[in-house]
């Protein structure tokens, strides 16, 4: 069996994760490449919600730049209204809300976000 074959067997039974990134954000004229990529990392962190809690100096080992890039970034991407930060119960007192996401899902209490566990995502 080819390396090829042996790959595809094993996605088969255990699929890649992925984050589904809208068209509008990755064609949008204001960010850069990075934004993007980092949008990426963060749904990585949300686990499905609109929201997660990174640090940014996670978020910086992650897409293998310095923090203050990252919090650059950051703010483009909420300068451009792809997201958000806010205060929260965690141990980074703020949580990162994909805008996007945050439309089509339904509100939750903060504690139920608390009680998810570890480090999460949002732009």
């Amino acid at each position: 069996m080819s390396s090829f074959t042996a790959c595809a067997a094993a996605r088969a039974v255990q699929p890649l994760p992925f984050a589904a990134i809208p068209h509008a954000l990755i064609l949008d004229p204001k960010l850069e490449p990075l934004d993007v990529r980092l949008v990426g990392v963060l749904l990585g962190y949300c686990r499905g919600k609109p929201a997660g809690w990174p640090s940014v100096a996670t978020l910086a080992e992650a897409v293998d730049r310095s923090p203050r890039t990252v919090q650059l970034a950051l703010r483009r991407l909420a300068d451009a209204g792809w997201g958000r930060a806010e205060p929260a119960p965690n141990p980074t007192g703020r949580q990162l809300v994909c805008t996007w996401l945050a439309e089509l899902a339904p509100p939750q209490p903060a504690a139920a976000h608390h009680a998810a566990g570890a480090e999460s995502c949002a732009p």
